[in-house]
């Protein structure tokens, strides 16, 4: 009896041993769990467009705008008045649609190549960027940049372009920053390819240079 008690204890004290072993020693595999988070890619954000609310909100109000337009189009036709001819409904609802999509596209081309934001990687040493964008329904769209690929464009015919960019889906990629808010003066002297301006290098940047 007294021998079966004593395995008892023993057994006892072999399981509580045990269980402070798991708990102070970790397992290989939270080891390697916790090892692998100072392998994430830290990003840090250099740029932020400083117009990047408004052109959110506008091209928000647009598609709304857009959208209701095309779902009430069947509703005027139909319960429009009577004394319009069925030609002169089709026009009315050609004239409203047509505006409603061309300025929605306009938007669209006019502000696509603000880039909203502009972060750097562990990558970046390599000169490779991350650059966040809207799409036509103001959805945020994140690409990765590399300077090697990026054609400075001074002398752009149309709005909001500093500098081109040949990916493998387009190779007539469009972007643009404000230099004056971008604090990297260096980097954005190569994305522009060209000497900064006083109002690209700002009042406080100039009056060290002097």
């Amino acid at each position: 009896m007294f021998s079966g008690n004593c395995r008892i204890l023993s057994l006892q004290k072999q399981i509580k041993s045990l269980a402070l072993s798991e708990k102070i020693i970790p397992r290989k595999g939270l080891i390697k769990n916790f090892s692998s988070k100072d392998n994430f890619e830290e990003e840090k954000t250099i740029y932020v467009g400083p117009l990047s609310q408004q052109i959110e909100f506008l091209k928000r109000i647009s598609i709304s705008t857009c959208m209701l337009s095309l779902t009430s189009m069947p509703l005027m036709y139909y319960f429009g008045s009577e004394t319009v001819s069925a030609m002169g409904k089709i026009s009315l609802i050609g004239v409203t649609i047509s505006s409603t999509v061309g300025s929605t596209a306009l938007l669209h081309w006019c502000t696509f190549p603000y880039i909203h934001q502009m972060k750097e990687t562990m990558e970046s040493e390599s000169g490779k960027f991350k650059v966040e964008r809207l799409d036509l329904f103001g959805r945020k769209k994140t690409m990765e940049v590399s300077l090697d690929k990026i054609e400075p464009i001074p002398n752009a015919s149309r709005p909001f372009v500093s500098f081109g960019y040949e990916s493998e889906a387009n190779k007539n990629d469009l972007f643009y920053v404000q230099g004056e808010h971008f604090e990297d003066k260096e980097l954005l002297q190569k994305l522009l390819g060209r000497s900064l301006t006083e109002h690209e290098i700002g009042v406080n940047q100039s009056k060290k240079v002097e």
